[in-house]
């Protein structure tokens, strides 16, 4: 047990460290997805759903890290600005699709952008 609670803490502190960011690109406007589709303007922010591991592997620029298997994903996502629009995506449309619903339910604007093939389709750009 102890091994699965420290594994633990790092995601957390990661999330939080994801969150804060994505705030603070909200507020000052950095951040604001417009790297990528010319569609992607319309989102405040674009939020990967996938681990910190999967998240560090390749995410689209710009992209806050918000796992949806992490312990702390409601708290995150209830941190964001209720005013925002944001564009979810994942690794094949699976978790962002459980993301949307989670975000829905607690009244932010949201979309899914599916998975990875769908981002690069869309004309997202990519960095590692």
């Amino acid at each position: 047990m102890p091994s699965a609670t420290s594994s633990r803490r790092p995601s957390t502190a990661g999330l939080l460290l994801a969150v804060l960011a994505a705030v603070t690109a909200l507020l000052t406007g950095c951040g604001s997805g417009t790297s990528g589709a010319a569609g992607s303007s319309s989102y405040s922010q674009i939020i990967d759903v996938r681990t910190p591991a999967e998240y560090a592997s390749g995410h689209v620029s710009g992209a806050a890290n918000i796992d949806i298997q992490d312990a702390g994903f409601a708290t995150a996502i209830a941190a964001l600005p209720k005013t925002g629009t944001y564009l979810v995506y994942c690794h094949s449309g699976n978790r962002a699709g459980q993301a949307v619903e989670a975000m829905h339910a607690i009244g932010l604007t949201v979309t899914s952008g599916g998975g990875l093939t769908d981002m690069q389709s869309a004309g997202y750009t990519f960095v590692q």
